[in-house]
């Protein structure tokens, strides 16, 4: 269980919450990796990457704005997704 012990600074809850959704979003793209329709499962994680983007931006942007960095797990999340 998370608590609030485990986020000491609103950057870290923050940078939590993009690492989070940038591993949601890796996960999804191995599973449609294995896709029967290889071109349907590609625009459908497209059109989800660019329904996201808003959000993850959003996140991102309070965090520099809470004093926070891109740390490397948020740095090594980013690039699993290529």
């Amino acid at each position: 269980m998370t608590t609030a012990t485990d986020f000491p600074t609103k950057s870290a809850l923050l940078e939590a919450v993009l690492v989070g959704r940038l591993n949601r979003m890796r996960e999804q793209a191995e599973v449609l990796g294995d896709a029967a329709d290889a071109g349907q499962a590609f625009y459908g994680f497209l059109a989800h990457v660019v329904a996201d983007a808003t959000g993850k931006l959003a996140i991102a942007e309070a965090l520099v704005d809470a004093g926070g960095e891109a740390a490397e797990r948020t740095v090594q999340a980013s690039y699993d997704l290529r």
